[in-house]
Parts: C-alpha cells; structure tokens; sequence
C-alpha cells in the first residue's frame, strides 16, 4: 500500500492545520467510493490522484486508516470539520465501529457515511453507529440534497452567489467621492 495515503500515524513536526472535511476509507475498495465523491463534486484532477481534493474549490484529504486508533490520531492532527467514511459490504462492521467509536470520542464532529450503492444493511448499521447522513452514490446522485447536507453541517465550496438584476429605472445620482460633501445645488 502506497505510505501517502496509509494513516496510520501522522507527520508529529507537521502543524495541524483545520480542514472543512476529512474522507477517510477502510481499504482498497472503499477508496474508490472517495475517489467517485471528488469526482461528483467536481475535483476531476484530485480524485483520479486519490488523495487531497486540492485544486482550489475542496481541499479534503482522502486517506485510507488501518483501524480506530489510526483514525482518531488523524482527526486530532488534521481537526476537520466533517468526516466522510467510506462503507462498502465487506468491511461494515469495521465501518460501523469507527463510525461509533468516532461518536463517542468526537461527539460534536458530523460523519457523513458514504455507499457505492445502497444497501439498507449498510444504511441501517451507519445511521445506528451514529452518522449524521447516509448517500449511496452510485444511481441518481443528488447533487441538490449534498449540498443542503453540506450545508448543515457547514463545510463544502462556497454557494454561488446570488446577484439580482439591476433596475431598469434611470440611473440614481453619482455617488459623492469619499470625504467629500455632496454638491448642494444653490436654490
């Protein structure tokens, strides 16, 4: 497994630095569910390297951790503000028990759990774990609802900003220079 994305333990003389979100997977397969999110959420070039969603609009480390303890090192030294656990079949039960041990020590840090598809034993076992939501991607991705997720818990690319059109009507006086009165007309 490639050392950049095992963590295991994280760099001691590095200083943490808070990230909107963290993506954390289980292994190989899981990895790829990540990779897929990036990708859904418009980090073309980030996911197809597989690990930091970095070109400018996320910047959310996608790592793979070996266990609980490896997990928890990582939220205390990169402090984000969501995590993301990537769920498949195969590894539910490690799944669920990082979702819950997570809960019980950072009881204040939504999870997000993630699917390649749905599976209702996957739904069912994250929600009672503990995480927040719940989105298979794989089917119809809704992009709408992740982004109100998101939201919620505060983390993601900023909103675009909403700018309503000008007036149709005459144009207002010119504003006055700074420091300098409006000219009085003399009557």
């Amino acid at each position: 497994m490639n050392p950049s994305r095992q963590a295991s333990r994280p760099h001691d003389d590095a200083v943490p630095t808070p990230r909107d979100a963290l993506i954390l997977a289980i292994d190989e397969s899981t990895l790829r569910i990540g990779q897929q999110l990036l990708r859904l959420l418009g980090n073309e070039h980030a996911a197809d390297n597989g690990h930091t969603a970095g070109n400018g609009a996320l910047d959310w480390p996608l790592l793979v951790v070996s266990g609980t303890g490896g997990a928890l090192r990582l939220i205390q030294h990169v402090q984000p503000r969501g995590l993301f656990v990537c769920v498949g079949a195969d590894q539910l039960e490690m799944a669920a028990t990082l979702i819950q041990t997570i809960r019980r020590r950072r009881n204040g840090l939504p999870q997000v759990a993630l699917a390649g598809e749905h599976d209702e034993r996957i739904e069912l076992a994250v929600r009672r774990a503990g995480a927040a939501y719940y989105f298979p991607l794989a089917g119809r991705f809704d992009r709408e609802l992740v982004d109100s997720a998101l939201g919620a818990i505060g983390i993601g690319p900023a909103p675009p900003v909403h700018r309503p059109e000008r007036s149709r009507a005459a144009p207002g006086p010119e504003p006055h220079a700074r420091g300098r009165p409006p000219t009085v007309l003399g009557l």
